[in-house]
């Protein structure tokens, strides 16, 4: 027996007068859900642990020793927390009900080597690169711009550190935000 998944998805929709938005956001989540509770995403995150000495002053003495993680972008240690698996094969995009079985198989049936430990940060960064199309390091600077951008406080700080005189900063913030962008991105 076969079953297409997206039709599935489809007919269960229109038969629960669920949004289509909703059914896709839940299979989305359902299936990652899946994999974050998998035996192989454990069994891969074991063979990446590292036991280290423990640095943190206030949990050292308790715990001598602790679980860290090598993100394979940064070369940084990280604890399980602050570490996520990446596909290093780009999950499908799922916007559709034609998607859904594929995101499912990309998702869910994998291999070892196609998996890697990244911080969060840096997975971040990594997905954004890919969904816009630029280097590793051009999309660290413009998550960087966005994050700033939406304190003004620290847009400003950086401005003025950057050597513009408090009365050389623009106006408006699109004007401001534009400046911030220029001095991140080193453009003139």
């Amino acid at each position: 027996m076969t079953i297409d998944v997206g039709e599935e998805l489809k007919r269960m929709a229109k038969k629960f007068n669920i949004s289509d938005k909703e059914v896709i956001s839940w299979w989305r989540s359902a299936v990652r859900q899946m994999w974050g509770n998998s035996p192989f995403k454990r069994k891969i995150m074991e063979q990446h642990k590292q036991i280290v000495v423990n640095d943190n002053p206030r949990s050292k003495k308790r715990f001598p020793k602790v679980t860290k993680y090598q993100c394979n972008i940064t070369k940084k240690l990280f604890g399980s927390n602050d570490v996520e698996l990446d596909h290093l094969v780009s999950e499908n995009s799922l916007k559709t009900y034609d998607d859904a079985e594929d995101f499912f198989k990309t998702i869910m049936f994998t291999s070892p080597e196609l998996l890697q430990v990244l911080s969060k940060d840096a997975h971040k960064v990594k997905t954004y690169a890919e969904r816009h199309g630029m280097s590793f390091e051009e999309a660290k600077i413009h998550k960087e711009f966005i994050r700033i951008s939406k304190d003004k406080k620290l847009m400003l700080d950086i401005i003025l550190s950057s050597g513009v005189t408090s009365s050389n900063i623009p106006k408006t913030l699109k004007a401001q935000k534009e400046l911030l962008k220029q001095i991140l991105f080193k453009t003139e």
